[in-house]
């Protein structure tokens, strides 16, 4: 098994780069950034997801993940200050680059971050469990599971439309690594306390959206709080409006690269 991360690159320009959210690959923001899109963007597949098949020898978290990245990038030569744009679990992974080498990033993009800096929120609980119930049988049992599981029927009640995210991870195509970044990432954080986001001097755009019981607005509306140069918007909700979403957040993007 080769510790290569396997990526798309595409565009020309200076360089950004794009990391996917939790059981997503790197279609994620392919899908969403055009093919003429001004920028040299490298969208990674990272550890245990998409077409990189390897993960963590121990326990998978954001500081390990942001690690690998910067060696992914330090592999390609790239040494200039970057933008670094995260969806959901990726958001957590840009913000952790940012803390441990701030020098290296020239702006981050936070869309729905889903974590703050305590370990299990609520919000990913399913995760966990479905996680651990897939550990002990196949995807297909575990889907039955959680027809009886209580924050699935929560979810399925209050905003059906996100249960798409929820049965997404019993897809992915590697089921190990699956299994532990469901069971493992929610217990990690992207920052240790408030006053590392404090000590952020580069330009930070946070994007929330409502009626995302997975990704709370709270989340995102906080997260911008902390961070001195930080602004926050509101995005059409990903789950019912999905070609709204990508607009608005497509259009963000592009506005705050200029």
């Amino acid at each position: 098994m080769s510790h290569r991360i396997h990526y798309t690159e595409r565009g020309i320009g200076p360089v950004l780069v794009a990391l996917h959210g939790l059981g997503g690959d790197r279609t994620q923001w392919m899908n969403m950034l055009p093919d003429d899109f001004p920028f040299r963007v490298l969208f990674p597949d990272l550890p245990g997801h998409g077409e990189t098949d390897w993960l963590a020898p121990e326990l998978c978290t954001f500081d390990w993940y942001a690690h690998e990245v910067w060696r992914w990038l330090d592999a390609l030569q790239i040494t200039e200050q970057v933008p670094v744009a995260g969806i959901s679990m990726g958001a957590g992974i840009a913000l952790k680059m940012a803390c441990q080498q701030p020098e290296r990033v020239q702006k981050l993009i936070l869309v729905r971050p889903a974590w703050l800096n305590h370990p299990y929120p609520e919000n990913l609980s399913i995760f966990v469990r479905m996680g651990k119930k897939w550990a002990e049988t196949s995807a297909a049992d575990t889907m039955t599971w959680l027809q009886s599981d209580e924050g699935y029927l929560r979810l399925k009640a209050v905003n059906p439309a996100c249960l798409s995210s929820v049965h997404g991870q019993l897809d992915r195509p590697l089921p190990k690594p699956a299994i532990r970044t469901l069971i493992e990432m929610p217990g990690s954080t992207p920052f240790d306390t408030p006053f590392e986001l404090a000590e952020l001097t580069c330009d930070v755009l946070v994007a929330g959206n409502e009626e995302d019981m997975l990704h709370p607005v709270y989340i995102a509306e906080t997260t911008a709080s902390l961070i001195p140069f930080a602004r926050f918007n509101v995005v059409a909700p990903r789950y019912t409006s999905p070609a709204n979403h990508n607009r608005d957040v497509f259009e963000l993007l592009a506005a705050f690269l200029v």
